[in-house]
């Protein structure tokens, strides 16, 4: 089976062995930053990153912001637990020891290729309710938040100090940006959007390496 990787490395040496490691699986090309990737950005990669601190989370940050998912494996010659959890929890999908033997992760970068369109499917459902959330206006954003919770247009409009008749016309507002048909329609685009913002923040938060 024929790959896709895009490297990211500081180190040229390491950047290039590694690419060229690659390349015997399929199509390598290495890069110095993330910055760079939007020279390259294929529709369907696998990124391998090694992990100085910083660059993992510049990467995925770089994914998030176009609304696209590509797994991201990153590596490092020293594994830290701490470390491997936070990367983990921040969205990168595996973390290696470098340098590592292509044999023993083939078999797992072909599920990753398996499930590539699935996840794609699922990122843009939420980056798409993510954008689609920020278009509401202060008071329909509050009115949403509400029914999520389940209240009423009685209760979210003595919730909120408007009347019920207020509620109503920020909700047909709201109802109309979202295409819901269904207060449970609403909630759900909600929720998706605010998972997906939940994964966004967490990319863009600096992770410091830990000590050995």
């Amino acid at each position: 089976m024929s790959h896709y990787f895009i490297v990211i490395d500081g180190d040229p040496s390491r950047r290039n062995r590694l690419a060229r490691e690659l390349s015997r699986l399929g199509h390598a090309i290495p890069l110095a930053d993330a910055n760079e990737m939007a020279m390259v950005w294929p529709s369907r990669c696998i990124i391998f990153v090694h992990d100085d601190g910083a660059r993992p989370n510049a990467v995925r940050k770089k994914v998030l912001d176009v609304g696209d998912y590509l797994p991201i494996i990153a590596y490092n010659e020293v594994i830290m637990v701490e470390r491997v959890v936070q990367c983990v929890n921040m969205g990168i999908t595996d973390y290696l020891q470098w340098p590592f033997e292509l044999a023993a992760i083939e078999p797992k970068l072909i599920l990753l290729e398996a499930s590539l369109e699935e996840r794609k499917i699922e990122l843009a459902e939420g980056y798409n309710a993510y954008e689609v959330v920020r278009s509401l206006t202060q008071r329909e954003r509050q009115v949403i938040e509400e029914i999520s919770a389940g209240r009423t247009n009685k209760e979210i409009g003595q919730h909120l100090g408007i009347s019920s008749r207020t509620v109503e016309i920020h909700r047909a507002n709201m109802m109309g940006k979202l295409e819901a048909k269904t207060p449970a329609e609403a909630a759900g685009i909600f929720s998706l959007a605010q998972s997906y913002e939940a994964g966004r923040m967490t990319s863009t938060t600096a992770l410091p390496l830990g000590s050995p």
